[in-house]
């Protein structure tokens, strides 16, 4: 026994250095490829309607930044200037500084922020627009001695650094509720802090950590009037195992506040285009009272009704808090029709609210109504409906009958996990027999899309670029008989848990085929299956080049037909084909192509998809999509979310090749057959090298092999095969070009540096085949 203890010492011993080891390994940085802008943090993080602030920079390949671009027009920056020390009366800018303006009538909200560089317009990371006063850390404030002053109703933006403490000191009053506030993951900042709180003499009353919901609240009433002090930490004291490592600190902002908080809203759903009562569950409510409901802390939540309109239609860009508040862990909830929704703030004397996303329901809802714990005593409701309901209690079992008649499609969805919740929802569905016996017809755990095909059973279409894996379970039934059926609902854990803000909505609708669109920056990697590397990137485009932006498709209740691609907003000198995603396909790239007459450019465009529903033409806006946090294969899982926009940049500087394969025609073949497809590669400037061609798209029984072009040659051919089970109709392949190059990059002063070899991966231009039926009777003949 005693060996047995000494062993498992031994273990845990070993596996708390490993972890610290990991956790203290600096990040490396992207692997050699062509320089794209990567912002990975600014100080401060935000900022008041009508006030101007210095904000500080820090990221990868930021050379010769000269702008800071953001996605609502009133923000606007300048670079900060200084006096030149070799020459008095000319002006030159302040490394990675700038003044930032923010206009009056600029909404409160979080709004994309992006870098200008001389590799082109960066990642994103997020501003804050505020109500309260913003301050900034000041150094040193490590312990209570050295505590920083802070006021009740004010913002401070801070940095932790490897070991670091920080420290505020304020002032409350005898029964004051403030709530403690520190963003990090709502605004880009990937790390777990902890809050620590004392009182004057010392003494720790209080701590908070986060455990399932988002914002990391510290739910403090003082017992006295006095002085206090809050400490923030990071969990693992760790340093550089963040994205970017030096060049992006743990960041924060840390906010002492005694407005009104919003835990949840039910609820959650409305009819859009009404009036519709909803009661706000929070702290500090004005007029709310309190309820039986504690949170974690022992606190209770209070209850407040209100009347709120609901809009007609979601708004065109929405709140980026809106995105972070529907993601759970590296998870984040995929664009669908039950996912449209706005952002309500409760307004109030001391300060509006925070943000809370209300969904627009599919259906009328109907609102989940006790006792209905056991299968002798279920909810009867009418479908189609949309049940807003609650995982309350531990052990807390939801029934609910409806009739339905034979042949009807209904798709059973439910909504918890994707509203931001830490829900592992489960649901049996089961048919009533006339004896009152039930039968099971279905136990559904996790999304899936019946119908669609095994391959996009699991919708995870981004994988780990735009992880939109869900355990929110969907089903499309499609009924056996006319008679009654039964539904149960629960949490996967729930003998263990039940929280009041464990809040669900359950779906039972008439299928609605649909499709939605979200753009992905490529990264340029051999991303196998498991392979967990992502980098913030952004999509820069060179002169004679080529670029690639994937679409991910989200295909909803059973929708198979063709979607065509297309994109609006492009510079001059720049193209990319029109390309069809067929009924298999998740996924798409888009090859956007630079001339030689490119100049340097960078904006907003948009990515359109266009399909035939139910006889009808649809057309769907793409929405964007970044990558906010590196991943790491076996270490980090990448963090993503949703943008404002689709950013593409175009620059001067020249690629080092263009690898144009199918000669930009359509090559028309039957099925079962091999054609010989012409590659030309054009060598700019010293390169010279040898290159690799990988097929990377590759459609549905339709494939080629890894094949390379040597050094002395500008000319061959790639091979591909078109299986016999090859579906007709156009289908898209896009090869990857691996090469060695030497590249020079550019200095802060705009001069070149010494060229080094980097192995990079460029896209090819696409190849367009068109899969065409055979003729009966006719032999089949190769493509010409």
């Amino acid at each position: 026994m005693r060996q047995i203890r000494q062993t498992l010492y031994s273990c845990c011993i070993f596996s708390c250095c490993l972890l610290t080891a990991l956790a203290l390994y600096p990040l490396p940085q992207a692997s050699a490829q062509l320089p794209a802008a990567m912002l990975s943090s600014l100080q401060p993080v935000g900022a008041n309607p009508g006030s101007a602030v210095e904000v500080k920079i820090t990221g990868v390949n930021l050379e010769q930044v000269s702008a800071l671009q953001f996605s609502h027009p009133g923000i606007t920056a300048v670079q900060k200037m200084k006096q030149d020390p070799k020459q008095k009366d000319k002006q030159i800018p302040v490394a990675n500084t700038f003044l930032v303006t923010v206009k009056p009538d600029v909404p409160l909200g979080v709004y994309d922020v992006r870098a200008l560089s001389h590799y082109g317009l960066s990642s994103p990371r997020s501003f804050v627009v505020s109500n309260l006063p913003e301050t900034v850390e000041q150094e040193p404030n490590d312990d209570l001695e050295h505590a920083q002053e802070m006021q009740v109703k004010s913002t401070t933006d801070g940095v932790i650094t490897g070991g670091d403490y920080d420290v505020y000191r304020f002032q409350a009053k005898q029964g004051q509720r403030l709530l403690i506030l520190c963003e990090a993951k709502q605004i880009d900042a990937f790390w777990e802090p902890i809050l620590t709180l004392y009182d004057a003499s010392g003494k720790q009353i209080q701590e908070a950590r986060d455990p399932t919901f988002h914002d990391l609240i510290l739910d403090f009433t003082a017992p006295k009037d006095g002085e206090y002090s809050v400490r923030v930490h990071d969990l693992l004291y760790a340093q550089n195992r963040y994205v970017g490592g030096n060049n992006n600190p743990c960041y924060y902002r840390l906010t002492i506040n005694d407005a009104p908080y919003i835990d949840y809203v039910f609820p959650p759903a409305a009819k859009a285009g009404t009036q519709t009562s909803f009661t706000l569950y929070g702290r500090n409510l004005p007029g709310g009272k309190a309820t039986a409901q504690l949170l974690p802390c022992g606190k209770p939540l209070e209850a407040l009704t209100v009347e709120i309109d609901v809009p007609e239609t979601a708004p065109a860009k929405p709140a980026i808090e809106t995105f972070q508040r529907l993601r759970f862990g590296s998870m984040v909830a995929a664009p669908s029709d039950s996912m449209e929704g706005f952002a309500y703030r409760l307004p109030a004397e001391n300060g509006p609210s925070n943000s809370v996303f209300i969904g627009f329901a599919t259906a009328p809802v109907v609102a989940e109504q006790e006792p209905n714990d056991t299968s002798e005593s279920p909810q009867m409701v009418n479908v189609p409906c949309e049940i807003a309901g609650r995982f309350a209690t531990v052990g807390d079992r939801d029934w609910y009958d409806f009739e339905a008649k034979k042949g009807d499609v209904y798709q059973i969805e439910v909504l918890s996990q994707r509203l931001g919740v830490g829900t592992d929802a489960f649901l049996v569905l089961q048919q009533v027999n006339a004896d009152g016996t039930a039968k099971d017809l279905q136990e559904i755990d996790d999304q899936t899309l019946a119908g669609i095909g095994r391959r996009t059973r699991v919708l995870n279409v981004g994988k780990y670029s735009f992880n939109s894996k869900t355990d929110d379970p969907g089903y499309r039934f499609k009924v056996p008989a006319d008679g009654k059926y039964r539904i149960l609902l629960r949490d996967m854990y729930f003998m263990t848990r039940g929280d009041d803000r464990f809040v669900y909505r359950l779906s039972i609708r008439k299928e609605q085929p649909d499709f939605r669109l979200v753009t992905a920056t490529h990264y340029p990697e051999d991303l196998g299956p498991q392979n967990r590397n992502r980098e913030p990137w952004s999509t820069l485009l060179r002169r004679g080049g080529v670029e690639r932006i994937d679409v991910l498709v989200y295909r909803w209740d059973g929708f198979t037909g063709d979607i065509r691609l297309h994109v609006k907003g492009l510079p001059p000198g720049v193209t990319c084909e029109e390309t069809t995603v067929r009924p298999y396909q998740q996924t798409a790239a888009l090859i956007f192509k630079a001339d030689q007459s490119v100049k340097n450019w960078q904006g907003p465009i948009q990515v359109i998809g266009e399909a035939v529903i139910d006889g009808k033409q649809e057309t769907r806006v793409a929405e964007g999509s970044a990558v906010m946090a590196l991943g790491r294969t076996a270490r980090f899982v990448p963090r993503s979310r949703r943008t404002r926009e689709t950013i593409l940049s175009v620059t001067e500087e020249q690629a080092p090749c263009l690898v144009t394969i199918g000669a930009g025609k359509v090559w028309k073949t039957p099925a079962d057959t091999k054609i010989k497809v012409p590659v030309q590669v054009t060598r700019y400037g010293d390169f010279k090298g040898a290159v690799q061609l990988i097929p990377v798209v590759n459609p549905d029984k339709i494939s080629s092999k890894v094949m390379t072009i040597p050094a002395d040659k500008d000319s061959g051919e790639v091979e591909i095969v078109v299986d016999k089970r090859a579906i007709t109709g156009p289908h898209q392949m896009v090869f990857e070009v691996k090469t060695d190059v030497q590249y020079s990059k550019i200095k802060a002063d705009g001069t070149p540096g010494s060229p080094r070899k980097l192995s990079i991966r460029i896209p090819t231009t696409q190849i367009n085949v068109q899969v065409e039926p055979v003729p009966t009777g006719k032999q089949e003949k190769p493509a010409t």
